[in-house]
């Protein structure tokens, strides 16, 4: 699991998406997210569905 990480915590929709595509664009492979953030369906649900992994990625979620 990588040691270094984008936390999610308080983003919601359009912010959300930006942060992980911009992250994930960095080449980080750690997102943190968590239901009781009340913010992982964003996570999850807007992802462009054209948006694939070059590498493996974790999502944590506590």
């Amino acid at each position: 699991m990588p040691t270094f990480g984008l936390g999610i915590w308080p983003m919601l929709g359009d912010e959300c998406t930006h942060a992980v595509k911009q992250a994930l664009d960095r080449s980080y492979r750690h997102i943190d997210t968590a239901t009781a953030y009340n913010n992982d369906r964003s996570f999850i649900v807007r992802m462009p569905k054209n948006m694939r992994l070059a590498s493996p990625a974790f999502a944590s979620q506590a």
